[in-house]
């Protein structure tokens, strides 16, 4: 008795399978010359786009992590902080859109 959600994931687990195999499978040996033109690449972005890496506390635990992401996203990320913070704001004044005023 298969369910179309079952079908729907197995389907899926085979398609990331296939995928993870084929990934893993090797390349001709021209592939040198691009590696180094690859890491020319990824040199010339870390230098306009730095890699910061941080520690946080998560909640719930005193044990700090170390996160690494560029600056661009971490930009991204307060950029949208501050927009929905503005917005929370905005509601806030407004009063809820329900009507329990």
């Amino acid at each position: 008795m298969d369910t179309p959600m079952r079908q729907l994931i197995l389907s899926l687990s085979m398609l990331a399978i296939v995928a993870t195999v084929s990934a893993c499978s090797s390349t001709s040996g021209s592939s040198v010359g691009n590696s180094s033109a690859a890491a020319n690449a990824v040199a010339q972005a870390d230098s306009d786009d730095p890699l910061i890496c941080e520690n946080y506390i998560p909640s719930g635990t005193r044990i700090a992590r170390k996160v690494c992401i560029r600056k661009s996203e971490k930009d991204r990320i307060q950029e949208q902080a501050q927009t929905i913070t503005q917005e929370n704001q905005r509601q806030s004044v407004l009063g809820s859109p329900i009507g329990n005023d």
